[in-house]
């Protein structure tokens, strides 16, 4: 996942965003090991398997902490 905020931070893009359901902590966990953030939780609105979900949205800007800040070998655009 490193890689790819390489590569976007290279491209100009200014934030990186996801979507998890909130109680799948094996997605959540590694997000926010990287400095994800949790950017807000909307809730009952997404389904899966006949069950209602609350994703939470995460967002990471170049700027956070963690973020990976070496040039890539060869930048490629999305």
């Amino acid at each position: 996942m490193e890689e790819l905020f390489v590569l976007a931070w290279a491209a100009g893009q200014h934030l990186m965003a996801a979507a998890v359901a909130s109680g799948n902590s094996g997605s959540l966990g590694p997000h926010h090991k990287l400095g994800i953030e949790n950017a807000g939780t909307l809730k009952r609105v997404g389904t899966k398997f006949g069950s209602r979900l609350d994703p939470t949205y995460l967002t990471l800007r170049p700027n956070d902490a963690a973020t990976p800040r070496r040039q890539p070998e060869q930048a490629t655009p999305f």
